[in-house]
C-alpha cells in the first residue's frame, strides 16, 4: 500500500435488487453496509449514476490518513481528479479516475479526540462538584468574580458523570473542540494555532482596551477592528516555566512566547511575525522572559463561513462569525502567498468579544513538533486551491 493509503474502505457494486442482496449478505455472512465500519460493503441500484458511467460495475473505496497530501501528489502525477468534495462526521471524501475511466472513492479519516472546554463564572456548584470528584480544573479570582476553567476529553473516565451534571446546570459556557493526531497535524499544509495555557487577564481589567488599543480604530461594542498601540500589561510575571506559548484571557488572537521560543523563531526562516515587549502593570517594566509575538501576516477573505452563525454589530454594522470548534475550518487560497503565520481577515466571536483566527504553515508546525513546544494547540485546516488567482 502507498504511504497515504491505510486500507480498503469498501466495495460498491451494481445489483438488480440492491436491498435484497444486502440483506442476503447480512444474513449469511454478517456483512452490513454501515458507513462507519472498518469496511463498507454496499450494493447499489443497477441504474445508479453514482459510479459515473453505465459501464462501470464497481467502485473501489480507499481509506487514507492524508487526503489533501494524496490529492496534491496525484494531481502532480497527472491523475484525473473529480472536483467534487464531501465532508461528513465519519470522513472526508474525494473521487479519482483510473486509466480506464473507472471512478474510485477516497475517504480521509482523521484520528481525533473530542475535547470539552468548560468555563463558569460565579458558579460554586460546579467547583464543588469538580472538587468532590477530583476532576482537575483551574480556579481564578478576578474583577468579574470566581472563574472556573476546565478542559476534559471524552475518553476521561470522569466525563460521563460531568456530562450528566452539566445537563442540569445552565450557568456555564461549554464548547467542543477536536484534538487531532500528531500524524494528521504533521501532514497538513496549514493549521489553526491556539493556546492551551492562559495566564490571567489583561490589565487593568476594567479598562485595558482604552490603554492597549487605538482610541479611534475599531468598535468598542463588538471588538472588531481594534488596533493595538501599546504593550499588553500583566498583573504579574507568568509562572508557566515549562510553557513555550500562552495567551491572556479575553484576547484570543495574540500570543506571548518564552525567551527560548523567541530565540527559536528568530533563528528560523519563518515569516509573518515580530516581537514586542509585554509589561508589568504596576511598574511598567518589561517582562524578562516573555515577549508578545505580533502577527503581521494577513490572509485574504478565504474562510468558508457558509456553515457559521453570523452576528452583526448594531453599532458599526460589521459582522463576525461563531466559529464551530467541533469541526476544522475550510479555506481557499493560493498557498504561496501566505506567510508562515497570519491572521484571517474574517472575525470570530460573540457579544463584545472578537478575534481573528491564526493560521500557521507546515514549516511552523514542523518547528513546533521538532522542539516539542508546550502550551500550543494545532488544528488541521482544509484547503481548496483558488484557481482564479
Amino acid at each position: 500500500m502507498s504511504r497515504h493509503v491505510t486500507g480498503i474502505g469498501g466495495l460498491f457494486f451494481r445489483s438488480d435488487d440492491h436491498k435484497a442482496l444486502a440483506r442476503w449478505y447480512n444474513q449469511h455472512f454478517g456483512i452490513t453496509d454501515e458507513e462507519n465500519g472498518p469496511t463498507v460493503f454496499s450494493p447499489f441500484k443497477r441504474d445508479t449514476d453514482y459510479f459515473g458511467n453505465d459501464k462501470q460495475q464497481f467502485m473501489l473505496n480507499l481509506r487514507v490518513q492524508d487526503l489533501d497530501g494524496l490529492l496534491k501528489k496525484l494531481e502532480a502525477e497527472g491523475v484525473r481528479i473529480d472536483p467534487k468534495r464531501m465532508d461528513e462526521d465519519y470522513g472526508r471524501f474525494a473521487w479519482v479516475y483510473d486509466p480506464e475511466g473507472n471512478k474510485d472513492r477516497i475517504v480521509g479519516t482523521e484520528i481525533m479526540e473530542r475535547l470539552h472546554r468548560i468555563f463558569a463564572n460565579r458558579n460554586p456548584g460546579l467547583k464543588s462538584f469538580l472538587d468532590r470528584h477530583g476532576i482537575k480544573h483551574k480556579h481564578e479570582v478576578s474583577i468579574v468574580g470566581e472563574t472556573v476553567f476546565l478542559l476534559i476529553p471524552e475518553s476521561d473516565g470522569n466525563w460521563p458523570k460531568l456530562a450528566k451534571y452539566m445537563a442540569s446546570d445552565d450557568d456555564l459556557t461549554h464548547t467542543v473542540e477536536l484534538q487531532f493526531s500528531k500524524e494528521d497535524i504533521r501532514n497538513s499544509e496549514y493549521c489553526e494555532l491556539g493556546s492551551t495555557r492562559h495566564f490571567g487577564f489583561p490589565q487593568p481589567e476594567d479598562d485595558y482596551q482604552q490603554i492597549t488599543y487605538d482610541p479611534v480604530m475599531g468598535c468598542r461594542t463588538c471588538g472588531i477592528g481594534l488596533m493595538q498601540v501599546a504593550p499588553f500589561r500583566f498583573r504579574k510575571t507568568p509562572t508557566q516555566r515549562h510553557s513555550h506559548l500562552l495567551q491572556l484571557n479575553w484576547v484570543f488572537d495574540e500570543f506571548f512566547v518564552s525567551e527560548r521560543t523567541r530565540a527559536d523563531l528568530e533563528s528560523s526562516i519563518l515569516t509573518g511575525f515580530r516581537f514586542e515587549p509585554a509589561v508589568l502593570h504596576k511598574s511598567g517594566q518589561p517582562l524578562n522572559d516573555w515577549h508578545q509575538m505580533r502577527i503581521d501576516g494577513r490572509v485574504p477573505g478565504v474562510v468558508d463561513t457558509s456553515a457559521f452563525v453570523k452576528e452583526s454589530c448594531a453599532t458599526c454594522g460589521k459582522s463576525k462569525f461563531n466559529h464551530p470548534t467541533d469541526q476544522p475550518i475550510h479555506i481557499q487560497l493560493n498557498r504561496s502567498d501566505l506567510p508562515d503565520i497570519a491572521k484571517t481577515s474574517e472575525w470570530f466571536g460573540s457579544g463584545g468579544s472578537a478575534w481573528q483566527s491564526i493560521l500557521v504553515s507546515k514549516n511552523f508546525v514542523d518547528l513546533v513538533l521538532s522542539e516539542n513546544w508546550r502550551g500550543i494547540s494545532l488544528a488541521p485546516v482544509r484547503i481548496t486551491a483558488d484557481h482564479n488567482r
